[in-house]
């Protein structure tokens, strides 16, 4: 009975009532209880269309009949998403207990080695048990480390570490202590040749000082877009016999909105598909411009953790640069870049610091408002992204323009932009390298 269901319209206020009567504040706070997204119970609550199984479970936390709150119409999605959008959330609060931590990240990397040496390789690794971690993490591992090398033989083990700045962030909040950590990891590089570390973030090893100094023999491979060819064959055959066909500008206009970068390309096409299930069966294996452009809204919700992280870890990082734009950019606003008119208030925010000149200001009140000269905003990588997006899809802004924008470290924010991939340069000016990364930015103003 694999199939999909949603809620019949005319049972959605007595859902929606059912979540009040238990006592769920929220629709995170249901998600969170039974363990599935926040996106399952979003559909489940607007009558669209969910897993059955999820379906039925839902309604039996709510204390209803899913069999009579079920829609009787029958539903023919299109094949499962072959798209992956879910992103690591990284939340140094759930870092609790030092030692307890680290037992629990030894035993998940000893879990997910097991695992996939077994999935892939047909190799069974020794087991590695929390009672032996629990005495001492780091010496436990290392020894069980010892036993793996042996069970490898010939072998290669690639350990893989995603965001890597997570791990440095935990240990300048002192959750970890450096040297154990990337002592370990330095040891494991230099003295198990069995063993190819892989880290993988959106920050370069140069930008984190302690990284450097600890893995000074380590290759930096720069990864960016895929190829366009590559992006084609992701949107239009991400797997065999997929059942949804593009018309041709719908997929130049994917490619324009995500210039091929494979998490966006996912996300998009992903939300492409939920939109189209939940559309006519007569249209729904055709995808259009317009539902592209219908997608979008979702794209940017769904993927809010993400375009949240370039804002938060990626574009906050600069700040560190200038201390005193966290000071001076209490509003991330832009100041208006032409005359006083367009804000009334700017004649009193705007007011000059400087001693009156000595002569004829006392008898001409006007000359207040004359002498009145519009400051720049203070300069910070948050405020020229939204500056940038807010000039509209693929507008390059002139350096003159920003230099009047904005003041002090300009060139540095720009670099840290460029580094980022965030912005490209184009003649004399900047613009966006993504058209949803500028959406995004576009809708925080």
């Amino acid at each position: 009975m694999a199939r999909s269901l949603k809620v019949a319209p005319e049972y959605i206020f007595k859902v929606k009532e059912a979540v009040q009567r238990n006592s769920f504040p929220s629709q995170n706070a249901l998600a969170t209880e039974l363990g599935l997204s926040i996106d399952t119970i979003r559909k489940f609550l607007n009558a669209k269309p969910v897993d059955y199984r999820n379906l039925v479970e839902i309604s039996e936390k709510l204390g209803l009949d899913w069999q009579q709150i079920a829609s009787k119409e029958e539903i023919k999605p299109l094949p499962p998403s072959p798209f992956l959008t879910g992103s690591s959330i990284t939340q140094p609060r759930y870092f609790f207990g030092r030692q307890r931590e680290l037992k629990r990240i030894f035993d998940n990397i000893a879990r997910a080695m097991i695992e996939s040496a077994k999935r892939q390789s047909a190799i069974t690794l020794p087991p590695l048990t929390r009672k032996t971690l629990a005495v001492d993490p780091f010496t436990s591992f290392d020894e069980w480390l010892d036993k793996v090398e042996q069970t490898l033989d010939q072998n290669i083990a690639l350990l893989s570490l995603d965001e890597f700045e997570a791990l440095d962030d935990a240990i300048s909040k002192g959750r970890f202590e450096e040297q154990e950590v990337l002592g370990m990891l330095r040891h494991l590089i230099q003295h198990r040749p069995r063993f190819k570390l892989l880290l993988a973030g959106s920050h370069t090893i140069e930008e984190f000082q302690r990284w450097a100094s600890y893995l000074i023999n380590v290759q930096v491979l720069h990864i960016s877009y895929l190829k366009e060819p590559e992006a084609r064959q992701l949107i239009e055959r991400p797997v065999k016999d997929f059942t949804l066909r593009y018309e041709p500008n719908a997929v130049e206009r994917v490619l324009q909105l995500t210039r091929c970068h494979p998490f966006l390309v996912q996300l998009l096409c992903a939300e492409i598909i939920y939109l189209k299930n939940e559309q006519d069966p007569s249209v729904r294996r055709l995808a259009t411009l317009a539902d592209v452009e219908a997608a979008v809204p979702a794209a940017l919700s769904s993927g809010s953790f993400f375009f949240a992280d370039i804002q938060i870890n990626q574009v906050g990082a600069g700040l560190a640069d200038n201390p005193l734009s966290q000071i001076n950019n209490l509003s991330t606003k832009p100041a208006p870049t032409s005359g006083l008119a367009d804000n009334p208030l700017s004649q009193i925010n705007n007011l000059s610091t400087k001693p009156a000149p000595t002569s004829g200001l006392a008898d001409n009140p006007l000359s207040q408002i004359n002498n009145l000269s519009p400051k720049p905003a203070p300069t910070d990588g948050l405020a020229i992204l939204r500056f940038i997006a807010a000039q509209g899809e693929g507008v390059t802004v002139s350096r003159e323009v920003l230099s009047r924008q904005f003041y002090d470290n300009l060139d540095s924010m720009i670099e840290l932009l460029l580094r980022r991939e965030l912005i490209e340069e184009i003649g004399e000016g900047y613009r966006f390298q993504v058209e949803l990364i500028r959406c995004w930015f576009a809708g925080k103003q």
